[in-house]
């Protein structure tokens, strides 16, 4: 992934005791106030709604069928 990428190249460890896809590690890698950790995570929440969008359709034409 990206973002565990540019974390290792900059020497940054993440936090051991959850992980970075939590609320809690979502919440750490925002307070690194990184440019470009920022714009995965704008990225990663786009498409993530993207992904609920799409979801709800799928569930509604399964429900047709």
């Amino acid at each position: 992934m990206k973002i565990k990428s540019f974390l290792t190249y900059e020497g940054i460890r993440w936090p051991s005791d959850h992980g970075l896809w939590t609320k809690k590690g979502v919440d750490w890698l925002g307070g690194l106030n990184s440019s470009p950790v920022d714009s995965y995570l704008r990225i990663i929440r786009v498409l993530g709604e993207e992904i609920r969008v799409l979801s709800n359709e799928l569930e509604g034409l399964a429900e047709d069928n």
